[in-house]
């Protein structure tokens, strides 16, 4: 009987074990960017927002450039915070001020601003959070050497693609995998193929 007991206990903790192998993300973490975890909830409730604004806009899901909103939501919070280590790194910071400015200047003004956060699948609360995002990205392709010609800026954007390489994300495979292509997540074929024959 104890034998018995022993293989069962030993059979558990053997799948037990396995399992958490295939996860490398904590539990109830949608993705990790670095140190730092985007929680499953704070998806949800950036997905909710999201659509929340879509219909407010009266904007369908069709008419966006994203996947799917889960995808395009999880890939805007990833990118905030990914854009927001570098600038870490790099010692750059972005003032309340400067977010002001650059939405009083955008072409359009703000509401136009506004629009096309809501295309990219930007959630209404994370608006200034994505603008301090891409300020800081500006100012970090400046140290890199970007000037107002073309070449500076190509050579500024190789060396912070590299250096965003760096940063590691980790995403749970129920909204897709990282597409080194493209740059988006897209679904994992999680079984194999359909047999076509």
């Amino acid at each position: 009987m104890k034998s018995k007991r022993v293989r069962v206990l030993l059979v558990a903790a053997a799948s037990a074990g396995a399992l958490t192998a295939c996860s490398p993300l904590h539990a109830g973490a949608a993705a990790i960017v670095g140190d730092q975890r985007i929680t499953t909830g704070e998806l949800n409730s950036g997905i909710e927002e999201y659509q929340q604004a879509l219909i407010s806009a009266k904007v369908s899901a069709d008419q966006l450039q994203v996947p799917s909103i889960p995808q395009g939501v999880l890939m805007q919070l990833i990118d905030i915070r990914q854009f927001g280590l570098l600038a870490e790194r790099h010692g750059v910071t972005v003032t309340d001020g400067e977010i002001d400015s650059a939405r009083a200047q955008y072409q359009g003004g703000p509401g136009a601003l506004d629009k096309m956060m809501l295309g990219r699948a930007v959630p209404p609360s994370q608006s200034r959070a994505w603008i301090r995002a891409q300020l800081s990205i500006q100012k970090v392709l400046k140290q890199e050497g970007a000037g107002n010609d073309q070449a500076s800026l190509q050579q500024a954007q190789q060396k912070v693609l590299k250096e965003l390489d760096t940063i590691e994300i980790k995403i749970s495979p129920r909204y897709g995998e990282l597409s080194a292509q493209t740059g988006q997540l897209a679904a994992v074929e999680r079984f194999g193929a359909a047999d076509k024959s």
